[in-house]
């Protein structure tokens, strides 16, 4: 008799940690691979990273409607989003309330927040086209809703600067990275 009820507690300790841990990776943190370049230095091709699903609401898993949302995306974090169906990892660089500046003042920029980013003539004017022109620039205030992303490698990343604004419901979380050591390391730069 014993042991049919240890197997059964067992059991029991094993669903409900099998249990915890998919409550944990679907609502509060995941990893990822890094693919590609674009975060160089920071982040390295095939570094593993972790994402905190809860930085800024509680979302359903696999949508993108947050249930409650505490906070957005803020200058300076590494965040993890949805484009054309792919997984980003991007540096927020502006978001709600700032302003964008792009000008074509001794060639094509774009200055969000308080990054400076030199764009080609393509980048400038499929993002700076419906934008009222104000002597060498064009001026716009970032939506509440939206962020603008950038790499922090800009040769190598298709950012913003390419595809414009991205919505604050498309993201999944913020990146927190460990060093070889297993010590946090700042997100920052």
């Amino acid at each position: 008799m014993k042991t049919g009820k240890k197997k059964i507690k067992t059991a029991a300790v094993f669903f409900a940690a099998a249990g915890a841990a998919c409550f944990l990776r679907l609502f509060a943190l995941d990893t990822a691979l890094v693919s590609g370049d674009s975060m160089l230095p920071g982040l390295k091709n095939g570094q593993r990273v972790f994402i905190n699903k809860l930085a800024w609401g509680f979302r359903l898993p696999l949508s993108k409607t947050y249930l409650l949302r505490w906070s957005t995306p803020e200058p300076g974090d590494i965040v993890v989003f949805i484009h054309n169906g792919q997984y980003n990892i991007k540096r927020c660089t502006a978001a709600g309330g700032m302003d964008i500046v792009f000008s074509d003042k001794n060639g094509y920029s774009v200055t969000a927040g308080n990054k400076h980013e030199e764009l080609s003539k393509k980048q400038y004017e499929a993002l700076s086209e419906t934008l009222p022109r104000t002597g060498n620039s064009r001026k716009m205030k970032i939506p509440a809703d939206m962020v603008f992303v950038t790499g922090d490698n800009p040769a190598a990343s298709v950012d913003s600067r390419d595809y414009g604004l991205v919505s604050i419901n498309s993201f999944c979380g913020k990146v927190l990275f460990y060093d070889g050591n297993g010590t946090r390391r700042e997100t920052e730069n």
